[in-house]
């Protein structure tokens, strides 16, 4: 097992004393069940772990593949209710790659937030996370580390959820609420066509997104598929953002 900086690569990767709080299913639901009267969870010293994977397929069934870490470690955090954020440095590197160039990932959110391509860095500068604001899709010009999707603070899940709406109108976005989701995971999730994809053939410019996140506010689950998932012959493809080592 891949061990980062003194942390186990598990379920969820977080140093220091602080425990992964497990305890409420409900969020998301109205304001006295979301935790609003619990200070922030965030802290200093927090680190959080990831590893992606991404497959891409052509029409020719051509397959492309590249892995990446990505380590988020905590400097400070601010609680300041719907204000409240975080400031948080990154470090990473691409671990695998086969068949892999830059189109391949270039419409793709997982393969924008970190080093999938030759030649992508990793900024050792801290950025700064909205903890109360819904998450926005990655720059198709990379910007690593990306300050948004990781981290969200779900005492505000309702502005979060309503906020995510709003800003994905035309991708049919939605929400699963955790006592809905296998994984007791609140998701927020795209299903529809997205004019912004650059790579794919004008049939196929369809994008499905889930983003899940635990209780604490902290993404553990990230799974997109761009292009027709009916359609093999299609171009398509599958990339999952997973905790755990990079094998």
């Amino acid at each position: 097992m891949r061990v980062f900086t003194g942390c186990l690569l598990v379920a969820l990767a977080a140093c220091g004393d602080e425990p992964i709080r497990q305890e409420r299913q409900d969020l998301g639901l109205p304001a006295q069940d979301a935790g609003q009267g619990q200070p922030l969870y965030f802290k200093a010293g927090m680190r959080f772990s990831y590893c992606a994977t991404l497959t891409f397929r052509d029409g020719l069934n051509n397959e492309s593949t590249a892995r990446y870490t990505l380590e988020y470690l905590i400097d400070s955090a601010e609680d300041r209710g719907v204000d409240s954020s975080l400031m948080a440095r990154a470090s990473g590197e691409r671990t695998f790659e086969q068949n892999w160039n830059p189109s391949a990932g270039a419409d793709s959110w997982l393969a924008r937030l970190g080093p999938a391509d030759t030649g992508d860095q990793v900024g050792a500068t801290a950025v700064r996370f909205a903890l109360g604001e819904a998450p926005v899709a990655p720059p198709v010009r990379k910007r690593i580390p990306h300050n948004s999707l990781f981290f969200l603070d779900l005492r505000q899940s309702a502005a979060i959820r309503a906020g995510w709406a709003a800003a994905h109108e035309g991708l049919s976005p939605g929400s699963v609420d955790p006592s809905q989701h296998p994984l007791g995971l609140l998701a927020l999730t795209l299903n529809g066509r997205d004019e912004d994809m650059a790579f794919y053939p004008a049939a196929v410019k369809l994008r499905d997104l889930s983003l899940g996140y635990n209780t604490d506010g902290v993404l553990v689950e990230a799974v997109e598929r761009l292009g027709d998932s009916g359609q093999p012959n299609l171009p398509n493809g599958r990339f999952e953002l997973r905790q755990g080592p990079c094998s």
